[in-house]
């Protein structure tokens, strides 16, 4: 199994598929197995690769604090370990965030960025908060007795009500699909989590983002609501935006089609051009 190491922390990656490189990321808690429906969409026409961010899937989880600086270069280490000089970025929600310090950190290494469901991030003044039921169902305590309480609230902010309303049973078959994983303990998603909030002035630096950007958004997110997309939008120079309706934050799985040509569309028009 491949691994990249950044001082002393191991990263999970996988690689699969030919062409220019795609990294895809996921966001909090979230693992590169969340991909893996969307994957023969990309690898097609893309060498794609997928990241366990530190502390979820198989990647380390060292109960330290973590920053965006850390999964940054986190990420980096895997673009020396795969061999990637340069690669299209595709991060949701948490992954946003990581993809846009990223490109502030190695603005070399990225021909074009991705940001779903995501914004300048909590520590930022422009940030939009959700509101408070939202907050206090993102930091409850993760008591393993309390598996389908936490569960049951997490789907009901993250997935649309149209969704769950079509999906009979969806919070026992997201237990399911989560018992098959690598388990997450509760401090390293409060880690992730932390790193979110932490106090860093993103939106001064939109200014400085030079290459294509697709902003790409659910209509009714409740963890990011959307004036969230619309400032990144607004603020990144030549952005393109795209809204999906009647979608929530998991609009890339509750609107697979809508999320998955919009983001192809970009790519292939992006590809081919050679960055200044």
């Amino acid at each position: 199994m491949p691994f990249a190491e950044n001082n002393g922390t191991k990263i999970f990656y996988e690689v699969s598929g030919e062409g220019e490189p795609l990294v895809l990321l996921m966001g909090l808690g979230g693992t590169h197995e969340a991909w893996n429906y969307h994957l023969p969409f990309y690898n097609a026409r893309f060498k794609v690769i997928t990241v366990d961010n530190r502390g979820a899937g198989q990647s380390d989880k060292p109960d330290v604090p973590y920053t965006m600086d850390d999964f940054a270069d986190d990420l980096n280490a895997v673009f020396i370990a795969a061999g990637i000089e340069q690669a299209f970025v595709l991060g949701l929600s948490m992954g946003g965030l990581i993809a846009q310090e990223f490109y502030h950190r190695y603005p070399s290494k990225v021909k074009g960025l991705i940001l779903g469901c995501t914004g300048v991030g909590a520590g930022d003044p422009f940030y939009i908060y959700p509101d408070k039921k939202v907050m206090d169902t993102l930091v409850m305590e993760r008591n393993p007795d309390k598996e389908f309480e936490i569960a049951d609230k997490m789907t009901e902010i993250f997935y649309h009500e149209d969704y769950r309303n079509k999906i009979p049973h969806l919070t026992e078959k997201i237990i399911e699909n989560q018992k098959k994983l690598p388990k997450q303990p509760p401090h390293a998603y409060m880690r992730q989590l932390e790193a979110c909030v932490v106090k860093k002035y993103n939106s001064s630096r939109l200014k400085d983002i030079k290459v294509p950007v697709l902003v790409i958004h659910g209509e009714d997110d409740l963890v990011w609501p959307l004036k969230n997309a619309l400032y990144l939008h607004n603020h990144i120079k030549n952005s393109e935006l795209v809204v999906i309706p009647k979608s929530g934050h998991m609009f890339f799985i509750e609107k697979f089609n809508e999320f998955n040509q919009p983001v192809l569309d970009f790519l292939e028009r992006n590809k081919a051009k050679k960055l200044k």
